[in-house]
């Protein structure tokens, strides 16, 4: 299908479906924000989104500007919706374009279908595969093998955070159009000195008395298993015989008991359990973290935002060597950055211990400096007014 994109100074008017949008929070809601909150003066932009599941944490009110579709049911956090429901409101304008976040099982296809029969140009923002183990696992995929291989083929491009992972995606298989890296932008303090944020913090969080600061951001849910915290609790208990250093497990869900009797299991002693931890908070423990820890081992991960925010706030980071990351972290070397072998305890504790015994000063900078010329507002802005303009990134 042939694309017809509009010069800035053309007015367009843009259709936006995601499956989730704010007031739930997570590292797709911030990504899909921030399209949004920069996109040029001359869209019109219209979200169609999903009631928020009720499982997930919320902050703040409902954006009012979005229209929110009811879930008939949620499986495994994915909302099933009645597809004529999204049709109708697609029909209530003359779209010029209209843009589907991935993942958003069946609807994605159903609109594309919708789109090419009505002349309308369709694009992707392809976040992360749908990752299902079992029966269930081998019916995606045959859903996959035998319709969705298809319909992509109706998209005009797709987007995602990061090249990388993008052409190591399971889902775009097969796909023979254009793949543009859009990362996000990432919010990080100006003009810092990572030693004194570092220790005003800690005070501040009355951690001043503990040598080395690491850190996890991210939940404690089923379905986020995927960030393997039980390799970071394994490692953690590994190598700290002896230390006076503190991990930081900061996030909520149904699984913090678990995490915590797997923790005692472990015999992993000098850690937090924090919970559910709003922005602001999250930004000071980000300054107070020498180290920043996650352990994700396959294509859920589809970027890992929270490293990057961790390295622009001064953090060394150790993670794992997948698609997602690669692409985030990755893309120079970097002597604050560790990936280790995906599923590995015993890497993941050399990563560990090799900031130890070798974290350096120039390591907070080199990594700040990474996430601002990588990831700055200014960075991403251009490459947004490009995925709304008439020329690619």
């Amino acid at each position: 299908m042939s694309a017809s994109y509009q010069s800035e100074n053309v007015m367009q008017r843009v259709a936006f479906l995601s499956i989730q949008y704010p007031p739930t929070i997570g590292g797709l809601q911030k990504y899909i924000s921030g399209i949004i909150e920069l996109a040029p003066d001359n869209v019109e932009l219209h979200v169609i989104t999903v009631e928020p599941n009720p499982t997930m944490k919320m902050i703040g009110d409902r954006r009012l500007e979005a229209v929110y579709l009811k879930a008939a049911t949620w499986f495994k956090s994915y909302p099933l919706i009645n597809p004529i429901k999204v049709l109708t409101e697609l029909k209530k304008y003359s779209f010029n374009r209209v843009i589907v976040v991935y993942p958003f099982p069946i609807i994605l296809d159903i609109v594309a279908i919708f789109c090419f029969f009505r002349g309308v140009t369709v694009d992707c923002v392809y976040v992360d595969d749908i990752v299902l183990n079992g029966f269930i696992g081998f019916v995606g995929n045959l859903y996959e093998k035998c319709f969705s291989f298809f319909t992509r083929r109706l998209f005009s491009r797709v987007f995602g955070l990061s090249a990388s992972y993008l052409w190591k995606s399971t889902g775009l298989k097969g796909y023979t159009g254009k793949i543009i890296e859009m990362p996000p932008f990432v919010f990080f303090p100006e003009n810092i000195k990572k030693n004194t944020a570092r220790a005003n913090a800690r005070k501040q969080m009355n951690l001043s008395h503990y040598k080395m600061i690491f850190l996890f951001v991210g939940g404690l849910r089923e379905r986020l298993k995927y960030k393997r915290i039980d390799i970071i609790l394994k490692a953690w208990a590994k190598t700290q015989s002896g230390t006076n250093n503190r991990l930081l497990i900061a996030g909520g869900g149904e699984l913090d008991y678990y995490y915590k009797n797997l923790a005692d299991s472990y015999k992993a002693g000098n850690i937090d359990f924090t919970g559910f931890v709003p922005d602001d908070t999250l930004n000071s423990l980000y300054l107070a973290a020498d180290v920043f820890c996650i352990a994700s081992d396959d294509n859920n991960e589809a970027f890992g935002l929270v490293c990057v925010e961790a390295m622009g706030c001064g953090c060394a980071v150790v993670a794992t060597a997948i698609p997602g990351f690669l692409g985030s972290i990755g893309r120079e070397k970097l002597d604050g950055v560790y990936l280790a072998r995906p599923g590995n305890v015993d890497s993941f504790a050399e990563g560990i211990k090799f900031f130890i015994n070798h974290l350096k000063p120039d390591m907070a900078t080199e990594n700040m400096n990474y996430v601002k010329n990588h990831f700055s507002r200014e960075v991403v802005a251009n490459k947004v007014r490009t995925f709304f303009g008439t020329s690619d990134i």
